[in-house]
């Protein structure tokens, strides 16, 4: 029975050891299986959501997050549209003409509170109105509720409560 050593497969390798002291500290340049690296989530500068470790855009807003230009690669500026934030600092764009607002909308937001199409958000030029959709919490433009079907305009910087889940009109610029 005095064979050769058996080897373990199941045993985790990470390579040869170390030749150098393994005391010392040693710079190196790119990571290797020797070396523990740290992968942290990754906040979108614009619509401030957490992205998983490791992608290279944000899952919300598509924002690439290494290869961001300033304006486009051609040199136009950009185009900055009308939001809505939330308390928590995340913002959702407003896309030229009609938004719909609600858990299953085009502005998606997970709160029980809102309605699956809980109001119309439109944006003509530099107007933006709400318009309730017959939710069942209603909505309130500035403090006050909104009728049904009924259009108003939203300042920059009013509170729109919708349902009780309040989002403020920020204008770029």
């Amino acid at each position: 029975m005095g064979g050769a050593p058996s080897v373990d497969l199941n045993k985790t390798q990470l390579g040869a050891p170390p030749t150098a002291d393994p005391n010392r500290t040693i710079m190196g340049t790119a990571p290797s299986l020797n070396v523990t690296t740290t992968i942290k989530p990754v906040q979108c500068p614009v619509c401030k959501s957490h992205n998983p470790p490791g992608l290279m855009y944000c899952n919300d807003c598509g924002l690439i997050f290494e290869k961001a230009l300033d304006g486009d690669a051609f040199g136009a500026p950009a185009v900055q549209l009308p939001c809505l934030v939330e308390t928590s600092g995340r913002e959702h764009q407003l896309r030229p003409g009609t938004n719909v607002f609600g858990r299953q909308g085009d502005i998606s937001v997970e709160d029980t509170r809102v309605s699956r199409k809980h109001a119309q958000v439109n944006l003509e030029g530099d107007t933006v109105t709400v318009e309730d959709l017959g939710s069942t919490n209603g909505t309130k433009v500035g403090g006050a509720m909104l009728p049904a079907g009924e259009k108003r305009a939203v300042n920059p910087g009013e509170t729109v409560s919708f349902g009780g889940f309040e989002m403020t009109l920020s204008m770029p610029g």
